[in-house]
């Protein structure tokens, strides 16, 4: 996998970043340890419910040995590699994992389905679904299977539930491929010192928004200790 260009994203020991699940709600981390990975993911192997290629798209039948051109996956089951059923499903609180995807073929369209019962697309009457088909976050063209984008980056963190939502725009089938390079991070809480300094601007921090920035995502209690006071600590 070439990862030139996401190199300069990638989180390493010493590096602040700050979640936001909702807003004017922040949590602050430092990394303090990391482990890179790299993952393909063979739909065939992995799971059983979405394998075979993908029909064309607006196809009204799917015949035996092949899937929908518009398919949602809540989660991504591991079944060749330790019986994981939710390869994103993150147990530890002090366990972030910072990923990038790479899409095979180009024409395979993938939309990220993070929370989807908090978050939404572009409004709350707006949701993904099969009547917006173009919601889309990146496909191969943007993000090559051994050539990741930025634009491909999300994040794995507790109390999180993260899927995928893949489709098929063209009118031939396609088998759908994803890999994926995995930044797995232990973090630490920010001191409130350095809290203050981020919020001011003169700490530099990555600063990330999960899910509907107006619509607060449950669960994240978890991480009292992380949260930054805005406005003073």
């Amino acid at each position: 996998m070439d990862t030139s260009k996401i190199r300069d994203l990638i989180l390493r020991e010493g590096h602040y970043f700050v979640v936001s699940p909702s807003k004017d709600v922040y949590y602050g981390f430092k990394v303090v340890r990391k482990q890179e990975l790299m993952l393909t993911y063979n739909f065939a192997t992995e799971t059983t419910n979405n394998t075979g290629p993908m029909v064309p798209y607006g196809s009204t039948a799917v015949p035996t040995g092949y899937q929908n051109y518009y398919v949602e996956i809540n989660k991504l089951p591991l079944a060749k590699i330790q019986n994981v059923t939710d390869m994103f499903k993150i147990e530890d609180n002090n366990e972030i994992w910072q990923v990038f995807m790479g899409i095979a073929p180009s024409y395979l369209k993938v939309g990220m389905r993070i929370n989807t019962s908090s978050a939404t697309a572009i409004s709350n009457s707006i949701a993904p679904s099969q009547s917006f088909l173009d919601l889309f976050a990146v496909d191969g063209f943007t993000s090559t299977f051994d050539e990741p984008a930025p634009e491909s980056e999300f994040f794995a963190m507790r109390p999180l539930t993260i899927g995928l939502t893949l489709m098929n725009p063209v009118t031939v089938p396609i088998n759908p491929r994803l890999q994926f390079f995995i930044n797995r991070m232990i973090v630490d809480p920010i001191p409130p010192n350095v809290q203050n300094a981020i919020m001011s601007g003169s700490v530099p921090a990555k600063k990330v928004s999960i899910g509907n920035v107006t619509t607060n995502l449950g669960g994240f209690d978890v991480y009292s200790n992380y949260q930054i006071r805005v406005g003073g600590v």
